[in-house]
């Protein structure tokens, strides 16, 4: 008896070079959207701290710093 391999979706059969290169896009657009989050949410504890301080600029200056540091070191952590 011998295996024959299903087709996968759309009925094409891809190589593992194609799923790698997919697998790696969407590693990508997961790494883009975490920064994205960790920058949303760096702004907005910088706004409290901007609001606390009086000084919104400077506050929400300190968050998108917060918010890149927490990505690099989620990215980090990840071993990206």
């Amino acid at each position: 008896m011998s295996y024959v391999a299903e087709p996968r979706r759309g009925g094409v059969d891809r190589g593992p070079e194609d799923r790698r290169s997919e697998d790696q896009g969407q590693d990508d657009e997961r790494r883009r959207q975490s920064l994205a989050i960790d920058i949303s949410l760096g702004i907005a504890i910088g706004a409290v701290i901007g609001i606390m301080m009086d000084n919104l600029a400077l506050g929400m200056g300190v968050g998108i710093a917060i918010g890149v540091a927490l990505g690099a070191l989620g990215g980090r952590r990840d071993g990206r």
